[in-house]
């Protein structure tokens, strides 16, 4: 949505961290997975996620893997890159060979 403040206070507890995760993606209509990390930022230290990156996750059933991770070069990402290590990871968009994961 277009134009839309977000204000919470930081979270003190998991509950009130998936509670405002949970608010965030009916209030934004998000359709895609959110993962949250542990209250003491576990994932977070260890693979250095803020303030930007994405990653390419693959999970099967209660297995996850990291299979890629891009950095941001001068505030900026390289599209096609993503775009090209999903297509190589996943098959060609469009094409009915991807599944939907979670990241």
């Amino acid at each position: 949505k277009d134009n839309v403040a977000v204000s919470y206070a930081q979270p003190k507890t998991l509950e009130e961290r998936v509670r405002v995760a949970a608010e965030f993606k009916e209030n934004m209509q998000c359709e895609i997975p959110i993962w949250l990390d542990s209250m003491s930022n576990d994932f977070e230290h260890l693979y250095a996620c803020w303030p930007l990156r994405f990653y390419l996750v693959q999970r099967d059933d209660d297995n996850v893997k990291i299979l890629k991770r891009f950095d941001p070069s001068d505030a900026t990402f390289d599209l096609m890159e993503i775009r090209e290590a999903i297509e190589t990871l996943c098959g060609p968009a469009g094409s009915g060979d991807a599944t939907t994961g979670s990241a």
